[in-house]
């Protein structure tokens, strides 16, 4: 029996200027690509995986708990970013 049908509809929400994809395995990928942020989005889904955030405006990334809360977080990539 399928048992996705039920869970379809409790999806976390996707961050503004972000594109959420689910993974193969579990979890959700977010990218944030060119979206000219200047933070990491604050409403990240608990099941986020890997978080895609290159060609941003991303100074200092703060470490105050954001990620902590993230326990399947395993990719960053946080690739051109600063002030230009």
């Amino acid at each position: 029996g399928e048992e996705t049908a039920e869970a379809c509809g409790d999806e976390p929400p996707c961050p503004d200027m972000c594109a959420c994809s689910r993974a193969l395995v579990r979890g959700v990928r977010v990218a944030c690509a060119r979206a000219r942020l200047s933070d990491v989005p604050r409403d990240l889904p608990i099941t986020t995986i890997a978080l895609i955030m290159p060609d941003n405006n991303l100074g200092q990334i703060k470490s105050d708990g954001l990620f902590g809360r993230l326990p399947d977080l395993t990719k960053l990539d946080f690739r051109n970013n600063g002030k230009k």
